[in-house]
């Protein structure tokens, strides 16, 4: 009401005013306040910050999510300035987006905005803004949402860091690392793969694997990509060649390791990629030499033979066959003995002996064959290792031919000593030309021709060229003198080819008149001489270089007549001092007892006597030796001839290798030991036994280290002081005697400790009562995995019993030990994984419950039981709601962890007799015997719910699963273990579709439904290639213009016996079949041909828009399948756009935004369907790159009359524009719901009120007439 003015009406006062109805005003105040409480509800339960502040940047309302991010108070906010919580590049940061907003009114977004909360704590955020006007446009201050990303930030720093370190790795290994797609090209590879393949990076990511190889590797290593991609399952070690840049072949060994997607499928490979050209040359060099080795044995004219200590013969060549006449076969099971004669058995057996001992030897003897034939060889065997046994190499070589040869060379050697006996001195002459003229009988006799072959004969035709120059220059001499030569030497060649040695006197044979014509001469044959002088020359060198002394003593003088170079160094008297010395002077004995010996000698001649006895060199030094005495008799005169060997080294060596003999005695007798022992402590005390019965040690013992304390256990001992040993306290305790003995020092060092000189060393003062008689000591300790576990202890009577080949052969007695100890081990291993293989058999790996074989064991036997006393059972099929979101968003460790409590949650439900196996993936299923009634098994299933739903914490984050179930009863349902599974599936599918979180029980009904579906699925698979999918397309029109602006592409079936199938029924079936990817394929392609094809019919562009599913989101080709479908058909990336479910983003935001972002980059446009369905928030979604935001058709529906849905569409329509999104409404049918949305700035619509889904050419016509139909005049 309104009071206008008082008047005066009929006498009275009265009042003159209008009224108004103000119940319309009143009713949309209500609504508004409503309206803003909604919307201010909206944005406190958003999770981002939303604030506003004034141009000076005072707050002026906060919500509470931006109070927590702060950590103040609203009322400590309010009126806050900006500068308070940040420093000053980050407030001068904040001007300038705010100064920016500010002149042009664009939104923006500060990135990385640093503030400083209440407690002091930094925090990075990251701010949409926009202007806040008033009624006439005048700016009056800012409004923006705020969300913190400091933990983002820290974990994209550690992702950067992560990938840097292991780039980092991957190239400094010397191994090639790659990754190829399913096409085989690389998409990424490391420096050593291109030093391998021989191109540089840039090259090389051009290639295709088929490039780098010829077609027969390229076919083998197909396949085995092929295997690994059918499979699922890595390869390794696979060997292949490669051609390089530069042609050549290499050999290459890699290992093939599939890269899987979020839905398990093989989407790529990686791989480690191995040089091993090297290798592989080695290898086949090693088996050319062994096929070298082979044929050069077996082509031997010779014989070979490879035979062990003990004589039996492991190899032999064929000749071996043709000389003995036995097989190959026959002689690898003969001793190399057989072969010898019989009077030669012993010469064999010695040299056989002395091969062992000294490492070679050689012997002339027979062979006798199977047939009894005698051929004389000569054999040299020498000893070397044969697979890991010592073992001689023999060679022998048929010496029959030499033997002949020696026995006529010995006659022909008789004959000439005959002639040369008979020799008297040559006489010849030679003109100047030297060509003779005459020679004497014994001359042609002494030059081996006649007389008349001699004459005219060259001089130069019986000498070398040497020679003859030799003698041309006296020759010329005496020509040009006339001086005779008295003696001149030379050589000569015989006629038969030998060398004569002669000294000739010559002179001149002149004629008449003086004057020379030739030389006349006479010749001695010196050769024999000659080579005396030389023989014995070379008996003094060989006397003095021998390595034995040799002496020459007269036995009636006791006097030195001769002593060699050796003699003199090796005793350190000279010459000089031999002379005035007599042999007893040089020996530790007295004349007497040496006279006797050398009248020993004598009686023995000609043979010899040989002894082994003391000396004494000249610097006091003693050393042993060994001499054999001969004596000679000349000129009635006894010469005993000394040759004396000094066996100082032999002896020693000889008391060494008796030594080692015994230790080796004893690690054989320990590695038997090994093979027989059942258990270590069996193992302990055998080897100890061996080591003093075999070894000769007095007393050896077995020694562990206790983890637990610092004293030592003697685990087994033997020989005389092992009861003693075992008294022993032995600590590892270096602070307290007990440990600083030699069994401390050695596990402390991890090396050998020895003790050469035992009773008089001071490592052994706490022992030495104890361990009596000790000479030496050596503690060897047991290393496994780089740890001392324990030692072996020896005791020997003798000093310096442990040199550095006993400590070698006695640690590796040690590590055969462990080595034993580690197959004890091994075979423990062996039974426990036996075990876990038996239970891995028959339960699942990841809960632990029985798996799907148990599963099926225990219900066959139950339906058994349940038949035989007519009892009823129930099986419960349980599905997991919700699980493959969670395991996509958070990874499969938390769906692992989810699987594993949900496990336990079950079992804790159900009695101990009931069964729960998990049958794969998120399916359980159930087993409950002697059933009564069905309330039984609700209660049972009410059980199960109840525990799935209940919150579990993974990765820091509260998570809820819910369970659909499904149950058959035996016998109602069915009588058998496969229809029992069958139909409680079954009825499990029913539950997710009565909405979830619920169970079923199996029933004809549900049967018929599942029925149905099938038919859709199987008859949806054949839906493309029989043409039964088309497009309808749905036109999107502009507020302002009115005008046709975009069309949706809407998927139809039409099916030859289901019908015209519904888009509610069969998009379901081709989400969870997997059909929905090549179907949505063809949908993008067919609806970017067509949109082209319109265009080409001369109709304006229009922006076509497309369905994605999630299961297309998540394909990784999609981004080439709508490259490949833009590109085939020619259409411009802007007039695609492709919508997408709120809750699709909201799957997993991260990935999606990755996806979306790909998608844009190609110039597609993305649009959020059915917007306000889902739980997306304005913060969530500004960090998605949407282009249009879609009204659910649920909200217009009731518009103008649902208040509520009014108030949502339109903050849905605020919210689009803040984002500066293009907002269309779907569903559009009436002209109040039209006029709505255009008076609150909606920017399209799409719906029956302007046209249905229409045919392709039906849409065109209604493009190209664009003539208004009376609703499209009622749009203006």
């Amino acid at each position: 009401m309104e009071m206008i003015t008082s008047i005066t009406y009929k006498g009275k006062r009265a009042a003159l005013g209008s009224f108004m109805d103000i119940t319309e005003h009143k009713r949309t105040e209500d609504e508004l306040r409503r309206s803003e409480g909604k919307y201010r509800t909206i944005m406190e339960d958003m999770e981002e910050g939303y604030f506003e502040i004034d141009l000076a940047g005072n707050f002026t309302f906060v919500n509470d999510a931006e109070c927590r991010n702060m950590g103040y108070s609203r009322e400590e906010l309010i009126g806050m300035n900006n500068r308070q919580y940040t420093d000053e590049e980050n407030a001068k940061k904040a001007f300038q987006a705010f100064s920016n907003l500010y002149k042009t009114g664009d939104p923006c977004k500060i990135f990385d905005y640093e503030v400083t909360r209440k407690d002091g704590t930094k925090v990075i955020a990251e701010l949409l803004v926009s202007l806040i006007k008033d009624s006439k446009g005048k700016p009056i201050g800012f409004r923006g949402l705020s969300r913190h990303i400091t933990e983002r930030k820290r974990m994209e720093d550690e992702l950067r860091q992560s990938e840097e370190k292991y780039r980092t790795i991957l190239e400094n290994i010397e191994d090639g690392y790659a990754e190829m797609d399913l096409n085989g090209n690389f998409i990424f590879f490391n420096e050593a793969l291109c030093r391998i393949q021989g191109y540089p990076r840039e090259e090389l990511i051009k290639k295709n694997y088929h490039d780098l190889m010829d077609e027969e590797n390229a076919k083998k290593i197909f396949e085995r990509y092929n295997k690994v991609f059918t499979t699922g399952e890595s390869e390794k070690e696979v060997p292949y060649e490669i051609i390089t840049k530069s042609g050549i072949k290499r050999h290459i060994e890699t290992s093939i390791t599939p890269m899987k997607d979020a839905a398990g499928r093989v989407s790529a490979f990686r791989g480690i990629v191995r040089d091993i050209t090297e290798r592989k040359q080695a290898e086949e060099a090693l088996v050319r030499e062994k096929k070298f080795f082979d044929a050069v044995v077996n082509s031997s004219p010779g014989l070979f033979f490879v035979f062990d200590d003990k004589g039996n013969i492991i190899q032999s060549n064929k000749n071996a066959e043709k000389v003995t006449g036995y097989s190959t076969k026959e002689i690898s099971k003969m001793n190399i003995l057989d072969f010898v004669a019989k009077e030669d058995q012993k010469a064999a057996a010695q040299a056989m002996q002395e091969v062992f001992t000294k490492g070679q030897s050689s012997l002339e003897t027979n062979i006798l064959s199977k047939l009894g034939k005698k051929t004389p060889f000569y054999i040299t065997g020498l000893r070397t290792k044969f697979e890991n046994t010592i073992c001689v190499v023999c060679t022998g070589s048929d010496i029959t031919e030499r033997k002949q040869t020696e026995e006529a060379l010995q006659k022909s050697e008789e004959r000439y000593r005959n002639i040369l006996e008979s020799i008297q001195e040559g006489y010849f002459e030679i003109d100047l030309e030297s060509n003779y003229t005459f020679a004497n009988e014994a001359n042609a006799r002494f030059l081996g021709y006649t007389k008349e072959e001699l004459i005219g004969m060259n001089t130069r035709q019986h000498m070398d060229e040497e020679t003859y120059k030799q003698l041309s220059k006296p020759y010329s001499e005496l020509y040009r003198t006339g001086i005779p030569i008295e003696s001149l030497e030379a050589k000569s060649i015989r006629k038969d080819g030998s060398n004569v040695i002669y000294d000739t006197s010559v002179s001149l044979i002149r004629d008449k008149k003086g004057n020379p014509i030739g030389f006349r001469g006479v010749s001695r044959d010196v050769t024999e001489r000659k080579q005396h002088e030389e023989e014995l020359s070379l008996l003094r060198s060989a006397m003095d270089v021998s390595q034995d002394m040799i002496f020459l003593v007269d036995r009636t003088t006791m006097r030195f007549l001769y002593a060699n170079e050796t003699a003199f160094r090796l005793t350190g008297y000279t010459r000089e001092e031999y002379v005035k010395k007599s042999p007893q002077d040089m020996l530790l004995v007295d004349r007497k007892t040496l006279e006797d010996a050398y009248d020993e000698a004598i009686a023995a001649a000609p043979t010899g006597i040989t002894v082994e006895m003391k000396t004494r060199r000249k610097d006091g030094t003693r050393t042993i030796i060994e001499l054999h005495r001969r004596a000679l008799n000349i000129g009635n005169r006894w010469i005993i001839v000394t040759i004396v060997h000094d066996i100082s080294q032999r002896w020693l060596a000889e008391e060494k290798i008796r030594l080692l003999g015994r230790m080796f005695a004893a690690l054989s007798a320990t590695n038997e030991t090994i093979l027989h022992s059942k258990s270590p402590e069996e193992l302990y005390q055998r080897v100890c036994n061996a080591a003093v019965d075999d070894g000769k040690f007095i007393t050896t013992g077995v020694l562990l280290f206790d983890p637990e304390t610092t004293w030592v256990r003697v685990a087994a001992a033997s020989g005389d002081g092992g009861d003693r040993l075992r008294e022993v306290r032995i600590s590892l305790d270096e602070s307290i005697p007990e440990g600083k003995g030699m069994v401390g020092t050695a596990f402390r060092t991890g090396k050998p400790c020895v003790s050469n000189d035992y009773l008089n060393d001071p490592v052994s003062l706490p022992w030495r009562e104890i361990m009596k008689n000790v000479g030496a000591a050596a503690v060897i300790p047991l290393i496994s995995g780089g740890q001392s576990i324990g030692a072996l202890i020896f005791y020997a009577t003798q000093k310096r019993s442990f040199d550095d080949e006993a400590i070698k052969l006695l640690e590796r007695m040690a590590e055969n030990v462990v080595f034993a100890l580690g197959n004890f081990e091994r075979e423990a291993e062996r039974q426990r994984a036996e075990d876990r293989i038996q239970h891995l058999a028959t339960h699942d790996a990841l809960t632990g419950l029985p798996n799907r074989l148990m599963f099926s064991q225990l219900l066959n036997h139950a339906i058994q039981s349940a038949k035989r006393y007519k009892r009823q059972l129930a099986v419960f099929f349980i599905d997991l709601d919700r699980f493959k979101t969670i395991n996509d968003t958070l990874g499969h460790d938390a769906g692992d962890q989810l699987l594993q409590e949900i496990a336990i949650r079950f079992k804790q439900s159900l009695r101990a007799a009931d069964v729960i196996a998990r049958l794969g993936g998120d399916e359980f299923v159930i087993l409950i015997e002697e059933v009564s009634d069905s309330k039984q098994v609700a209660t049972v299933a009410h059980k199960i719910l109840a525990a799935a739903i209940k919150p579990i914490v993974l990765l820091g984050e509260e998570c809820r699963v819910t369970a659909s179930i499904g149950i058959s009863i035996y016998s109602e349902d069915a009588e058998d273990e496969q229809s029992l599974m069958k139909n409680a599936d079954i009825a499990m599918y029913h539950a997710k579709e009565e909405g979830k979180n619920n169970y079923q029980f199996y029933s004809k009904d549900i049967q018929s439904r599942s029925i149905e579906r099938l038919s859709i699925e199987t008859n949806l698979r054949f839906a493309l290639e029989r043409n039964e999918l088309s497009l309808h397309y749905q036109a999107k029109v502009d507020f302002k213009t009115n005008a046709i602006n975009g069309v949706e592409a809407l998927l139809r079936w039409q099916n030859p016996y289901l019908g015209s199938v519904t888009p509610t029924q069969f998009i379901p079936v081709a989400e969870e079949s997997g059909l929905i990817i090549p179907i949505g394929k063809w949908v993008i392609r067919t609806a970017c041909a067509q949109n082209v094809a319109w265009q080409r019919d001369g109709l304006p562009p229009i922006c076509m828009a497309v369905n994605l599913s999630l299961r297309q989101l998540m394909d990784e080709f999609l981004i080439e399948d709508i490259k490949k479908a833009l590109n085939d058909c020619g259409m411009a990336p802007n007039l695609l756009e492709l919508e997408i479910t709120e809750s699709m983003v909201m799957h997993n935001p991260t990935r999606m935004i990755a996806v979306l972002a790909k998608i844009k980059e190609l110039g597609v446009r993305l649009a959020i369907d059915d917007f306000g369905t889902g739980y997306s928030s304005l913060g969530q979604l500004k960090h998605f790159p949407i282009d249009t935001l879609k009204v659910d058709r649920s909200f217009v529906r009731n518009i103008p009359q649902d208040a509520e849905d009014k108030a949502i569409t339109e903050a849905i329509i605020a919210m689009g524009k803040t984002l500066s999104l293009t907002v269309v409404a779907e569903g559009v049918e009436t002209v109040e719901q039209m006029n709505f949305l255009k008076d609150h700035s909606c920017d399209e619509m799409q719906g029956f009120y302007f046209s249905k889904p229409i045919a392709p050419d039906q849409f065109a016509e209604l493009l190209r007439n664009h003539v208004p139909s009376p609703k499209k005049e009622r749009l203006s």
